[in-house]
């Protein structure tokens, strides 16, 4: 992020303490509606953040905070007019901003705030090892595999259907009465 430090040392309280955990998860709410990082960029963002000195309320907080970003808004008030935008944009930045808060204060009492000092750089880290995830990834692989080979045999092919009534494959997504049933098409009666 292309921002001094000293910007985010004033910005953001110092220390710790509930005071200071209030003012970043509502500070780093208010850094994301204005810095219009959404999905992709705002774990990086918040990452530079936490890198900076600033709490995991605020934090958190930040990366919650994708759903109330400028742009959005401006969805929002497109579709809904600027009286439901404000009052969505109201109820979003209280709940992300509790929701930060809160999340810091069980993580502090549970011990499992996360800590800065003791992380590991990329070049540190092992990114391919044989382990538990592995062994997981290839159960979720051959999994999807099964599911797609059951998909592309199922009751129809790709954008078919089948009929409930007549139980002949149709392209649309609207059942046949009896009546329009040919006298070739086998009824399927699916009721007892």
């Amino acid at each position: 992020m292309f921002v001094p430090q000293s910007v985010w040392n004033a910005l953001f309280l110092q220390g710790d303490g509930v005071l200071v955990s209030a003012e970043n998860a509502i500070m780093g709410v208010a850094i994301a509606v204005i810095s219009f990082v959404g999905n992709m960029g705002n774990v990086p963002s918040a990452v530079a953040l936490w890198g900076g000195g600033v709490s995991f309320a605020g934090v958190i907080a930040f990366v919650y905070a994708d759903l109330v970003t400028i742009p959005v808004l401006n969805v929002y008030r497109k579709y809904y007019g600027w009286k439901v935008m404000a009052y969505i944009l109201g109820v979003f930045f209280v709940t992300i901003a509790f929701s930060g808060f809160l999340m810091e204060e069980l993580f502090d009492v549970l011990g499992i705030v996360p800590n800065l000092a003791g992380g590991r750089t990329a070049t540190e880290q092992t990114y391919f090892e044989f382990n538990y995830t592995f062994y997981l990834n290839l159960i979720a692989f051959a999994l999807s595999g099964f599911l797609l080979y059951v998909y592309r045999r199922g009751p129809g092919a790709p954008g078919q259907y089948r009929d409930p009534i007549c139980g002949t494959p149709s392209y649309y997504r609207q059942s046949r009465s009896r009546e329009r049933c040919s006298a070739s098409d086998p009824i399927v009666d699916t009721h007892p």
